[in-house]
């Protein structure tokens, strides 16, 4: 009889196999028209997490702390309340799914994905490497084409600079740990 909290070696492989769809979520996710990729990696994560949840291997519940859950989900309730006052509900409702659903899925597997700060540091250098390969897909344009298009790889100068202030202080702590 397995002892509850122990972990078989499928729970073990189901995940490291998570934590490699999460990396490469992260790792593309300041690149334009990766939306369908990172959902499908965050959907592979989410079925490897639920396998290794299955198999007893999950040391424990990875949900987070009423603390932290209580404010979003009141967030996510204000949201869906704010139909009832918005001046385009049709728009609004359709905002719902891309603007809440995915982003607390998202935070809830990260959150279940990172038993300890060592796993934090694989998101800080993971995000931190998506940020160098989208530097350097801009610096590669502007030495061949002369030119650099904001909009072509990651969306616009806007978007780039919210991932970079996001991936730094990831990056800093990686350093620090290190």
């Amino acid at each position: 009889m397995r002892r509850l909290g122990a972990m078989g070696a499928e729970g073990g492989t189901a995940q490291r196999a998570a934590a490699f769809f999460l990396a490469a979520a992260l790792f593309v996710l300041p690149f334009t028209s990766s939306v369908a990729l990172r959902n499908g990696f965050m959907a592979l994560a989410a079925a490897c997490l639920l396998w290794a949840s299955a198999r007893g291997g999950l040391p424990r519940p990875r949900l987070p702390p009423w603390r932290v859950l209580a404010p979003m989900l009141a967030w996510g309730g204000f949201c869906v309340a704010s139909l009832a006052w918005s001046n385009d509900p049709a728009y609004t409702r359709a905002e719902l799914r891309p603007e809440l659903l995915y982003p607390f899925a998202a935070f809830l597997l990260f959150h279940a994905a990172t038993p300890d700060a060592r796993a934090l540091d694989r998101w800080a250098w993971v995000a931190s490497a998506g940020l160098a390969a989208l530097t350097l897909a801009a610096v590669a344009q502007m030495a061949l084409e002369g030119a650099w298009d904001p909009k072509r790889w990651h969306g616009d100068v806007g978007s780039f600079a919210t991932h970079t202030v996001l991936a730094l202080p990831l990056l800093a702590w990686a350093f620090l740990r290190a």
